[in-house]
C-alpha cells in the first residue's frame, strides 16, 4: 500500500497555513486538497494530513484524514511512527506543493522501488529567477546533485557545498528505506527538541528535514527534475497566483511527449528517428499497446530486415535496410511510450535490451548468408568477429554501469546535527591558497581526462562528435542501412569492425579514467 503523508507546517506572513490558502477559480479548493487528490489519482491509496494543533480549524473539512501535532518535534516523530506501520513506498509532500500532475508523476509514478525527491536543476532554476515573475522562495532549500543523484540537502540548520539545484517539498521514500527514514525523524526530532517553539525557524520544514535525514544517512536518494513543468511550493497569495498562471501557461501533455523523449540520446535517435516516433509512441497509447508489445513488433521487423538481406540481390539489401531502421524506429518508440504511459517493468527493460542484441545480431547473420548468395564473398569471419567486438563493447559498458552506483558520489554518512555536509574532499572546491590537493599521479591523470570530457560536453558541436565517437546502437544501425544498401555486406562488415574498435577503445579509456579519477 503506497501512503502519503502530507504535512501542513508553513505559514504565511500573517501566521496562516498556506496549505488552506484557496485556489482562484471556480473550485476555490485550497491548495491541500488539490494536492491530496493528485496524489490518490497517481496512486495513494491513504493520505494522512499532519497539521500543527494551533491550526487544525483552518482543516476542519479537509477529505483526509487529519492528525494534529504539538511541534515540530511531535510532526517528526509522528512521521517516523508511520514509516515503521507502513509495508509499501511512502510520499511525503508539504501541504503548500502548487504542481502538474505530471510533474508528482514523475516521482510518484518512478519506476522502481527506489527513493526521491522533486528537485529543480539549477539552470531552469536560474532562468525563472532571471526572467521576470517568479515563483522561487526560501521555501525551497538547495541541494547538491551528482550523477542524477543527491548527495547533499541544506535546511535552516544544515548546509551544503556547492549546490546547484532546489528541493520541490516532495519526496517518496521507498520500501526499503522506510526504516531509516524513521530512524532519522527519531534524530531530527531530537534537534527540534533542542529549539522547543523556534524549532521551525532554527531547524527548519519537515520535509526538508527529512531528505537532509535521509541523504546524511546513506539512503541513495534519486533526483527527478521537474524539467518544463511546474513545482512549487507556495508563501502566500501572490506567489499562488503566479504559480496558477505559470500551470495553465503550460501545455502539460505537450512536456509530457517531449519528455517521452529520452534525454542525452545519440545523434541519429536524436535527428533522424525522436523528431516523429513520440507522436508513434501516442497512437501506440491511445490504442492501448504496450511497450512490451512494441518491443517484439520492433524484434519482428528486425528479423524481416534479416531475411531481406540474406536474399544478397541489391533490392533485398536495400530493402534490408529499410526495415533495419523501421526497426530501430520501433525500438525507439517502445521507450518513449513506457515513459509516456509510466508502464515500466523490469521484464521490460530485459526484453529491450536482449531485443536490441538479437536484431543486431540476426541482421549480421543476414548480411552474411546475403553475401554469398549475392556474390558478394565469404562473409562469415567478419560477421562473427562483429559479434564479438560489440559482445565486448557491451561487457565494457554494463559491467562499468553496474559498478559505477557503488563509486559514483557516494557521500559520507553525516550526523544530523553537524551543520556542514562533509563534502569539502568529495567535490572540487577551489582552495583559497590557490592550492590543490596532493593527488597520485593516476588519480590525477583520471581527473585530467575527465575534466577533458566534460569540457568537450559543455560544446554543442563536440559533444555531438563525443557521442559519434562511440558508435550507440543508433548510429550502428544507421551505418548499417546505408552501407548495406549502397555497397556490399564484406564493406560493411569492414567499416563497422573499424569504427567499433576505435569506439571500444575510447569507451575503455573513458571508463578506466573515471574510475582512476574517483577518490576510494
Amino acid at each position: 500500500m503506497t501512503l502519503a503523508i502530507v504535512i501542513a507546517a508553513a505559514v504565511d506572513e500573517e501566521d496562516r497555513p498556506t496549505a488552506a490558502l484557496r485556489l482562484s477559480g471556480d473550485s476555490e479548493v485550497p491548495v491541500f486538497d488539490r494536492l491530496r487528490g493528485q496524489l490518490a489519482a497517481l496512486g495513494a491509496d491513504d493520505v494522512e494530513l499532519l497539521v500543527p494543533r494551533k491550526h487544525v480549524d483552518a482543516f476542519a473539512d479537509a477529505s483526509a484524514h487529519v492528525v494534529d501535532t504539538e511541534d515540530l518535534a511531535d510532526t517528526l516523530r509522528e512521521v517516523a511512527r508511520l514509516a515503521r506501520e507502513n509495508d509499501g513506498p511512502l510520499i511525503l509532500a508539504a501541504g503548500d506543493v502548487v504542481a502538474h500532475r505530471e510533474a508528482l508523476a514523475g516521482l510518484a509514478a518512478a519506476p522502481g522501488d527506489g527513493t526521491g525527491a522533486l528537485v529543480e536543476q539549477a539552470d531552469a532554476a536560474d532562468g525563472a529567477a532571471a526572467g521576470g515573475e517568479t515563483t522561487a522562495n526560501p521555501a525551497h532549500p538547495s541541494v547538491r546533485v551528482e550523477h542524477a543523484r543527491v548527495v547533499s540537502a541544506a535546511s535552516a540548520y544544515h548546509w551544503v557545498t556547492l549546490p546547484n539545484a532546489r528541493f520541490l517539498g516532495v519526496l517518496r521514500v521507498g520500501a526499503a528505506d522506510l526504516p531509516r527514514l524513521a530512524v532519522a525523524a527519531e534524530e531530527l526530532a531530537e534537534l527540534a527538541d533542542e529549539y522547543g517553539e523556534d524549532a521551525g525557524t532554527r531547524v527548519g520544514d519537515p520535509v526538508g528535514l527529512l531528505l537532509v535525514g535521509l541523504v546524511r544517512g546513506g539512503v541513495a536518494v534519486t533526483a527527478r527534475d521537474v524539467r518544463a513543468l511546474t513545482a512549487c511550493r507556495v508563501t502566500g497569495e501572490e506567489p499562488l497566483r503566479a504559480t496558477e498562471r505559470r500551470i495553465a501557461e503550460t501545455d502539460e501533455e505537450r512536456v509530457r511527449l517531449e519528455s517521452a523523449v529520452k534525454r542525452d540520446d545519440g545523434l541519429f535517435a536524436t535527428y533522424a528517428v525522436s523528431t516523429y516516433s513520440r507522436y508513434i509512441a501516442r497512437w501506440a497509447a491511445r490504442r492501448g499497446l504496450s511497450p512490451n508489445a512494441v518491443t517484439f513488433i520492433s524484434l519482428g521487423v528486425g528479423v524481416l530486415a534479416a531475411l531481406w538481406f540474406s536474399s544478397g540481390t541489391r533490392a533485398g539489401l536495400i530493402a534490408g535496410a529499410a526495415f533495419l531502421y523501421a526497426s530501430f524506429v520501433l525500438d525507439c518508440v517502445d521507450g518513449q511510450l513506457a515513459r509516456y504511459t509510466r508502464r515500466f517493468s523490469p521484464l521490460g527493460a530485459w526484453l529491450d535490451t536482449i531485443g536490441d542484441r538479437a536484431k543486431e545480431y540476426i541482421a549480421y547473420a543476414g548480411l552474411a548468408v546475403g553475401s554469398a548468395a549475392g556474390g558478394f564473398g565469404e562473409a562469415w569471419g567478419l560477421a562473427i568477429a562483429a559479434v564479438l567486438l560489440q559482445t565486448l563493447r557491451h561487457m565494457i559498458e554494463f559491467s562499468y554501469a553496474a559498478a559505477a552506483p557503488a563509486q559514483v558520489a557516494a557521500p559520507p554518512r553525516r550526523s544530523p546535527r553537524a551543520h556542514g555536509d562533509g563534502l569539502d574532499d568529495h567535490v572540487t572546491v577551489p582552495s583559497q591558497a590557490g592550492t590543490v590537493p596532493r593527488q597520485r599521479t593516476g588519480e590525477a591523470l583520471g581527473r585530467s581526462v575527465v575534466s577533458l570530457s566534460r569540457g568537450v560536453e559543455a560544446r554543442g558541436r563536440l559533444r555531438w562528435i563525443k557521442k559519434l565517437a562511440v558508435l550507440p546502437i543508433g548510429e550502428r544501425f544507421a551505418l548499417v542501412s546505408v552501407l548495406a544498401a549502397a555497397t556490399t555486406p564484406r564493406i560493411t562488415f569492414i567499416v563497422l569492425l573499424s569504427w567499433g574498435g576505435l569506439a571500444a577503445c575510447y569507451t575503455l579509456t573513458g571508463r578506466v579514467s573515471r574510475s582512476l579519477a574517483r577518490r576510494p
